[in-house]
Parts: structure tokens; C-alpha cells; sequence
């Protein structure tokens, strides 16, 4: 492991927090600012997540946080910050975790050249095939801290009357606040770039229509050579009806079985069609061949009155840093979450990944669900190691209801099923249900209970399941 690289990689975090608060400086910026602090203390039966000889423990909570949102003459940036410290009161012990997620673009030709930056602190699974922790309340040494950083340009520019021209340069840094240990790959830190360019002409929007499309990942973990990726593709296609496209593309990608050679060598093609109304929903669907084999893409987006539905499946290879424990972090909560994370693994596969999600607003109810099957086919390491494929799959619920004026009820629940081995599954339970009384328009009270449980089947080489009831009473001041 190359030494000296986290520092700057800090450098970076605290330059980017930086600029996203400081974004208010100008004169005509609007500031949105939300911060609040909640105290209490809770009730576990498991404080350790442990199979047998479980720990009960009081805990003491603090738990500090706030939301900015800014909006300049050329700036727009948005903050979330949550400091989650814990009292162990039976084992004298404190910890404390930190979340933070910012986001800043910076438009250098409004509308046309931007420069996005931004950066995030959260925790991350270890191994997928040891007890999972949900939340940072319980003490568990399956957890690391994950920082991650990015920074790049992008640009769309028309030129003439019907030609687009895009582009844009992201790189980003991964580092871990421990170190992998000798024998094997666990949290090992990552760099990685992704580049885009095309040409179109669909802002003609009747007639025949052509692009042309060039795209390139890599992904550096430093003592290995990088995992670089490449595609060039060309499409023809047609207007065949107000807003409805067909389309039949064909090029160039890195084959899948030359990872360290990433030219140009082995064709590609797909066709389908693209139909899209407005703002308010949008199909599109693929099917082709790839240097990996037969390949499948659709996305189906709608946003009604009082909501909104996505369904999206894609098949594209990849690598385990590009998919994170936490893949919504502060911004999106509800986002499922990747259980089948291995921290700094210097792996590729192929994902395959269906996710169908909803949200509705009602008058006095708020109801979202999610669910995902995803598999990771032909995982191979840097090295040259083959592994067995895996898979994952899950299904949740959220849901608040307005009793009254002052009264509120949340509940939630989610399933997950993970295979890390050939014939070896977990299978992750977690079911909450709070109700939140409002002193005022700023304190309320909560009163909370959740039950996890992370089981295994028979085949599992470890019993590292566990099963964790916790009842918490919060009082939070909103300032």
C-alpha cells in the first residue's frame, strides 16, 4: 500500500465543506438553514450483536445535526451533518460517529460549463459474511469509517441548430481510517476517473437522429495495475412519433477478459426506443450484445401529482468501489442499502441490478417502498483470482401518519437476503415503529422501537447471526 495519500485526500474533504458553507459570501445568495440536537437515552437487549451471552446496556445519546442549502448568483451547494455520540453506561464506554455529506456546483457558463465538487464521511460494512450492524448505536467491530471526494468539470453546449455537444471529468478519492491488514484486501483505499463525451442531435426532434458516444472508467487501489474500461459507440435512429425515438447503436469496448489491456478491441451493439413526455415521465429500453455477453438496460420514470415511481435495470461492469455500503448517505436515506460490500476489495464484475421504487404524499400520510435484485456475475480480482458470483435482494417500507395536530406515527421495515458464498445466505430483518409528539414547532418528543435480526442458514461456516431489540426515548430542539 502506497503511504502519504491520505493527507492530501483530507486536504481535499476540508476544501470542499469549505467552499460548499462559504458558498453564501455573495450578496444575492439564499440560505437555508435547519439545525437541531436530540438527547435521550435508550434500552438494548444486545449491545454487542452477539449469537449467545447477550449484553444488555443502557446508552446515553447526543446526537447534534443540521441541513444547508444555499442557492448563489452561480453557486448552488447543500450541506447534511450528524454527529451520533454514545454513553455505554454498564462498560464505561463512549464512541462517536460522524455523517456528512456536501455538495457544491459551481456554474462557470450558467447552464453550460459546471464544475461539481463535493465530499462524504460515513460508515461502511467490513464483511458481508459477518454480522451486519444497523445503525451506529450498537458496538460492533464490523464497521469502518468510509471517506469518499469528488471533483470535476461538465459541459453542454447546442451548436447550431440541433447539435448537442456533452462531455465531463470526475475523479474521485476512497480512503478508509484503518489499515488493510497484511493478509488479506479489507479497506484498502482507491482512486478512480470517469470521462464522458458525445454528439447528438435529438433537440431536433423530428427526423433522422445520430450520436456518437465515448466513455472510459478506471479505478486505481494503488498496488495493483488499474482497472481501466473503455467504450466508443455510434447510433442511428428516428423520430417516429411526438416524443417516442428508435434507435440501433454498435462500437467499440475493453474486452472483459483483458482487464489490464483497456483498448478498443471487442464490438458491441444494442437497439430500443426512448419515449418521453415532458417533465413528467420518461421510457427507455435496450437490449444488445456486450464483450461480457447478451445485455439488458430499461429505465421507466413517472412523477404524478402526489408522487413518483422509477423502475431501472442495468447490466455494466464495475468495481466494489463504485458501489458504496450507504448508497444514498444523508441526501437520500431510504436508499438500499449495498449489503454486500467489501471495503477496498480490488474486484470487477459485472452488475446486474433491478430496483423499483415509489414515493406518495398524501394529505396527512407519507408512504415510500423499494425493492432490488442484483447479482455480480464474473468477479474477478486484480490479481487474476476468480470468485464465485453473488447476489443480493431485499424489499422495504416507510410510512408516517399525522394522528393529529402534535401527534405523529412512523413506521418501517425491510428484508434483505444476501449469498456471499455458493450455497451460503444471510438473511437481515429490520422493523421500527416511533411516535413523535411536537411540544411545539420546535421540540418535540420520540418514542422509539426497533428489532433486527441478521440470521444464517446452515451452511455458513460462522454462526455470527444475532437478533437486537432497542426502545429509545429522544427529546430534540430544533434551532
Amino acid at each position: 500500500m502506497v503511504t502519504g495519500k491520505a493527507e492530501p485526500h483530507r486536504s481535499v474533504l476540508l476544501s470542499i465543506a469549505i467552499a460548499s458553507i462559504l458558498c453564501g459570501t455573495d450578496a444575492v445568495a439564499a440560505v437555508d438553514l435547519q439545525s437541531e440536537v436530540t438527547a435521550g437515552i435508550a434500552y438494548t437487549d444486545n449491545v454487542t450483536l452477539a449469537s449467545t451471552a447477550e449484553e444488555s446496556e443502557v446508552v446515553y445519546q447526543l446526537l447534534p445535526s443540521f441541513t444547508l442549502a444555499q442557492r448563489a448568483t452561480r453557486m448552488t451547494s447543500s450541506v447534511a451533518y450528524q454527529m451520533s455520540a454514545y454513553r455505554y453506561d454498564s462498560g464505561g464506554e463512549n464512541e462517536v460517529h460522524n455523517q456528512f455529506d456536501g455538495r457544491t456546483t459551481i456554474e462557470l457558463d450558467p447552464e453550460n460549463f459546471l464544475f461539481d465538487l463535493g465530499a462524504s464521511r460515513g460508515q461502511s460494512i467490513r464483511d458481508a459474511s459477518l454480522a451486519i450492524p444497523r445503525g451506529t448505536l450498537p458496538i460492533s467491530a464490523n464497521r469502518v469509517d468510509r471517506n469518499e471526494a469528488y471533483a470535476g468539470p461538465s459541459f453542454r453546449y447546442p451548436l447550431g441548430r440541433s447539435v448537442t455537444a456533452a462531455g465531463s471529468y470526475q475523479r474521485s478519492w476512497v480512503r478508509y481510517d484503518d489499515e488493510p491488514d497484511a493478509t488479506n484486501f479489507s479497506t484498502r483505499d482507491a482512486d478512480s476517473e470517469t470521462v464522458t463525451f458525445s454528439f447528438d442531435n435529438y433537440r431536433r426532434e423530428r427526423g433522422m437522429t445520430w450520436a456518437v458516444r465515448y466513455s472510459s472508467l478506471e479505478t486505481d487501489y494503488h498496488v495493483f495495475v488499474p482497472w481501466r474500461y473503455k467504450q466508443a459507440v455510434a447510433e442511428l435512429g428516428a423520430w417516429v412519433a411526438q416524443g417516442l425515438r428508435i434507435f440501433v447503436s454498435g462500437g467499440k469496448e475493453s474486452a472483459w477478459d483483458e482487464p489490464f489491456d483497456p483498448s478498443l478491441e471487442d464490438t458491441l451493439w444494442d437497439a430500443g426506443l426512448t419515449k418521453a413526455a415532458g417533465e413528467r415521465w420518461v421510457i427507455e429500453l435496450a437490449a444488445g450484445e456486450r464483450s461480457f455477453g447478451n445485455s439488458r438496460r430499461g429505465r421507466v420514470q413517472f412523477t404524478f401529482r402526489r408522487g413518483s415511481m422509477s423502475v431501472v435495470y442495468n447490466e455494466e461492469p464495475t468495481t466494489q468501489e463504485r458501489n458504496p455500503y450507504l448508497r444514498g448517505g444523508l441526501f437520500n436515506p431510504l436508499e438500499p442499502d449495498d449489503f454486500l460490500a467489501d471495503p477496498g476489495t480490488p474486484e470487477r464484475f459485472i452488475l446486474k441490478r433491478l430496483q423499483w421504487s415509489a414515493a406518495f404524499e398524501l394529505s396527512r400520510t407519507q408512504l415510500s417502498f423499494y425493492f432490488f435484485d442484483e447479482t455480480r456475475e464474473q468477479r474477478v480480482l486484480l490479481d487474476g483470482t476468480s470468485l464465485q458470483d453473488s447476489e443480493q435482494s431485499g424489499v422495504g417500507i416507510s410510512a408516517s401518519r399525522d394522528l393529529g395536530a402534535r401527534t405523529n406515527l412512523r413506521l418501517g421495515a425491510g428484508r434483505s437476503r444476501r449469498q456471499f458464498q455458493p450455497d451460503v445466505d444471510g438473511e437481515l430483518t429490520d422493523a421500527s415503529i416511533a411516535a413523535t409528539y411536537n411540544f411545539s414547532p420546535r421540540s418535540r418528543l420520540s418514542l422509539e422501537y426497533r428489532y433486527v435480526e441478521d440470521k444464517f442458514d446452515d451452511n455458513a461456516v460462522s454462526d455470527d447471526g444475532y437478533d437486537a431489540s432497542t426502545v429509545s426515548l429522544l427529546f430534540t430542539r430544533i434551532f
